[in-house]
């Protein structure tokens, strides 16, 4: 039962797709064309992308056979400088492995999973195909981490705060306190260094702090929480921002759950427009496709690139 609706959802996924990219041909132009592949601020893709292996017809879910990684979330570890490799904890035998949609890295002969340097945060399928066999085994992983619902926030309507999200569903329980004292990263009042718990830009990760921040993105220490309208303010954009202009910066934090504040990170993706009206309607479908992804929890859009989630600022 679950096989048949994870396979009608992903047929509508590539229906949804379809349409997206269809209707950019007629629409209104502007700096956020959102075209196949090649646009630098934004992807839809209805079919597979250059390199990805096509999502199976046929499979079967969690085979006895099949590789076992131990649970269905993984979390990254601190390994110091060296990436955190997991595997599978038995020997299915020799075999592919492949994983959809783009994001995991893992090594298709032994099936190990760099967590370091995939897009964790995010939900994966990965199918595994034994040597001399044209069966594909195909189980769920959710890599530990944060993300966004990729969202279009109207400051004007007081919409100015996006939240994260954890291990790839909503409905996880926050790891971080959200009503607690909070700051941004790289004030001078000395603050922003996170808490116990949580550390969002902070300057214990490895050198790498305040560059969400530093780059305009107004990001709290505590709770992760992106304030959008201070971001605004604070000249993310620049003095005058232009209608489809972007800003991006990569986020490092760390969580205290059973990656025991592991350094993980992420890319964050802001778009600016001056009204709702600017915004070309193929980028309001496509985020309304991403949100409702997301809303749905255990649903994958199997091609194309799910993260960095697209966050639209309208003045």
């Amino acid at each position: 039962m679950k096989k048949n609706l994870l396979k009608r959802y992903i047929h509508g996924c590539f229906l949804l797709t379809f349409f997206a990219f269809a209707c950019t041909k007629s629409d209104k132009s502007g700096n956020a064309q959102v075209n196949d592949v090649k646009t630098d601020s934004v992807t839809i893709a209805n079919s597979p992308l250059s390199g990805e292996v096509p999502f199976p017809q046929h499979y079967f879910m969690h085979c006895s056979s099949g590789p076992d990684y131990g649970d269905s979330i993984l979390y990254t570890l601190n390994k110091g400088a060296n990436d955190y490799i997991a595997g599978p904890v038995n020997n299915p035998g020799p075999g592919k492995y492949y994983s959809w949609p783009s994001g995991l890295v893992i090594d298709s002969t032994t099936g190990a999973i760099n967590l370091t340097q995939s897009e964790q945060g995010a939900r994966y399928m990965v199918g595994f195909v034994k040597n001399g066999t044209t069966d594909t085994c195909m189980q769920q992983l959710v890599l530990a981490g944060i993300s966004y619902v990729d969202s279009i926030y109207n400051l004007s309507n007081n919409d100015t705060l996006a939240r994260p999200y954890y291990n790839a569903s909503i409905n996880t329980p926050a790891v971080c306190n959200a009503s607690g004292a909070d700051d941004y990263p790289g004030n001078s009042n000395g603050k922003g260094n996170g808490d116990s718990q949580c550390q969002f830009d902070g300057p214990g990760n490895n050198g790498k702090a305040h560059q969400a921040n530093d780059a305009g993105i107004k990001i709290r220490s505590v709770s992760g929480i992106i304030d959008l309208k201070y971001t605004l303010a604070s000249g993310a954009f620049g003095p005058n921002p232009t209608d489809g202009q972007v800003v991006k910066a990569t986020l490092y934090y760390q969580l205290n759950n059973q990656g025991k504040k592991a350094q993980q990170h992420m890319q964050l993706r802001l778009m600016y427009y001056h009204s709702l009206s600017a915004v070309p309607s193929s980028l309001v479908q496509y985020v309304q496709e991403k949100r409702n992804n997301i809303l749905a929890n255990a649903m994958i859009q199997v091609y194309g690139h799910q993260r960095p989630p697209l966050i639209v600022i309208i003045r």
